[in-house]
């Protein structure tokens, strides 16, 4: 079941003028709104985007698997943030934690190097 704040990814079917469809599996399809888009502020927004591309988004409504409403630009919104996935809750901090760990080793060699001189 898809809900709010879960994020996506999926492959373009079509861009319009108004936004891009997007397929998401074989039952869930989508619709990213051209103001959800982050494109930049280039007007020709279209350019940006192709048939068969696969793109980034959290689901801002999910009526029914056909009409889901996703967004690109909020995908790093805390707001939609889908807590009850404990994948999303808590991936970056063993990511975090080896970076803490790379930039003590670095800090210790950097002190110990400079000792040395």
């Amino acid at each position: 079941m898809i809900k709010q704040g879960q994020r996506l990814q999926g492959t373009i079917n079509n861009v319009a003028s108004f936004g891009v469809f997007v397929t998401l599996d074989d039952k869930h399809h989508g619709l990213i709104k051209r103001q959800e888009l982050d494109y930049g502020k280039n007007d020709d927004w279209q350019m940006y985007y192709d048939v068969g591309q696969m793109i980034d988004g959290v689901v801002l409504s999910a009526e029914t698997p056909q009409k889901i409403e996703l967004s690109q630009k909020q995908y790093d919104n805390q707001d939609l943030k889908d807590l009850s996935n404990p994948l999303e809750a808590d991936q970056t901090k063993p990511f975090a934690k080896k970076i803490e760990h790379v930039l003590k080793q670095a800090s210790e060699f950097l002190d110990k190097y400079a000792a040395e001189k």
